[in-house]
Protein backbone atom coordinates (compact mmCIF):
# COMPACT_ATOMS: atom_id res chain seq x y z
CA UNK A 1 0.00 0.00 0.00
CA UNK A 2 1.10 3.74 -1.43
CA UNK A 3 1.98 6.24 1.59
CA UNK A 4 -0.20 9.40 0.91
CA UNK A 5 1.61 12.78 1.35
CA UNK A 6 -0.24 15.34 1.85
CA UNK A 7 2.15 18.78 0.79
CA UNK A 8 2.44 20.60 4.25
CA UNK A 9 0.75 24.04 2.35
CA UNK A 10 -2.87 21.50 2.19
CA UNK A 11 -2.42 20.16 5.67
CA UNK A 12 -4.83 22.32 8.30
CA UNK A 13 -3.09 23.45 10.54
CA UNK A 14 -3.96 23.24 14.87
CA UNK A 15 -1.52 24.61 16.22
CA UNK A 16 -3.42 27.23 18.37
CA UNK A 17 -5.45 24.72 19.36
CA UNK A 18 -3.00 22.10 20.81
CA UNK A 19 -0.93 25.05 22.26
CA UNK A 20 -4.54 25.87 24.23
CA UNK A 21 -4.86 22.27 25.33
CA UNK A 22 -1.28 22.49 26.22
CA UNK A 23 -1.38 25.37 28.28
CA UNK A 24 -4.67 24.07 30.33
CA UNK A 25 -2.78 20.66 30.87
CA UNK A 26 0.52 22.30 32.65
CA UNK A 27 -1.84 24.71 34.31
CA UNK A 28 -3.90 21.58 36.03
CA UNK A 29 -0.67 19.77 36.71
CA UNK A 30 0.77 23.16 38.44
CA UNK A 31 -2.48 23.80 40.44
CA UNK A 32 -2.74 20.49 41.62
CA UNK A 33 0.67 20.43 42.54
CA UNK A 34 0.18 23.15 44.47
CA UNK A 35 -2.64 22.36 45.78
CA UNK A 36 -1.00 19.38 47.41
CA UNK A 37 1.15 21.46 48.91
CA UNK A 38 -1.18 23.41 50.71
CA UNK A 39 -2.99 20.63 51.96
CA UNK A 40 0.30 19.21 53.40
CA UNK A 41 1.14 22.20 55.06
CA UNK A 42 -2.26 22.69 56.51
CA UNK A 43 -2.52 19.15 57.89
CA UNK A 44 0.86 19.91 59.46
CA UNK A 45 -0.38 22.89 61.17
CA UNK A 46 -2.96 21.70 62.62
CA UNK A 47 -1.86 18.29 63.68
CA UNK A 48 1.14 19.74 65.07
CA UNK A 49 -1.03 22.63 66.89
CA UNK A 50 -2.93 19.74 68.61
CA UNK A 51 0.41 17.99 69.79
CA UNK A 52 2.10 21.19 70.75
CA UNK A 53 -1.16 21.95 72.88
CA UNK A 54 -1.04 18.56 74.31
CA UNK A 55 2.58 18.93 75.28
CA UNK A 56 2.36 22.86 76.09
CA UNK A 57 -0.61 22.11 78.83
CA UNK A 58 1.63 19.64 80.32
CA UNK A 59 4.35 21.11 80.39
CA UNK A 60 2.46 23.88 82.11
CA UNK A 61 0.61 21.90 84.98
CA UNK A 62 4.03 20.31 85.39
CA UNK A 63 6.40 23.74 86.32
CA UNK A 64 2.98 25.10 88.19
CA UNK A 65 1.75 22.28 90.28
CA UNK A 66 5.32 20.13 90.28
CA UNK A 67 3.87 16.55 88.89
CA UNK A 68 1.32 15.46 86.35
CA UNK A 69 -2.22 14.66 87.18
CA UNK A 70 -3.46 12.19 83.95
CA UNK A 71 -6.85 11.85 86.08
CA UNK A 72 -9.10 13.81 83.53
CA UNK A 73 -8.34 13.04 79.85
CA UNK A 74 -11.56 13.03 78.60
CA UNK A 75 -11.51 16.67 79.37
CA UNK A 76 -8.93 17.53 76.40
CA UNK A 77 -10.28 19.10 73.44
CA UNK A 78 -7.97 16.96 71.54
CA UNK A 79 -9.46 13.42 73.46
CA UNK A 80 -12.99 14.99 72.81
CA UNK A 81 -12.41 15.42 69.36
CA UNK A 82 -11.13 12.29 68.15
CA UNK A 83 -13.88 11.01 70.68
CA UNK A 84 -16.41 12.85 68.83
CA UNK A 85 -15.18 12.12 65.08
CA UNK A 86 -13.14 8.89 65.33
CA UNK A 87 -13.92 8.59 61.74
CA UNK A 88 -12.69 12.27 60.25
CA UNK A 89 -9.52 12.13 62.99
CA UNK A 90 -8.26 8.55 61.24
CA UNK A 91 -8.85 10.07 57.88
CA UNK A 92 -7.19 12.98 58.50
CA UNK A 93 -4.30 11.30 60.28
CA UNK A 94 -3.64 8.68 57.26
CA UNK A 95 -4.12 11.27 54.67
CA UNK A 96 -3.93 10.14 50.97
Amino acid sequence: MKHLHVPSSRMRQKTFKANIENIKWYLTECLDIIWKGIYSIWRILIIGGIVVGIIGNAAYEYLTKGYLEFANLTSLPSVQLVETYPVITVCLILGP
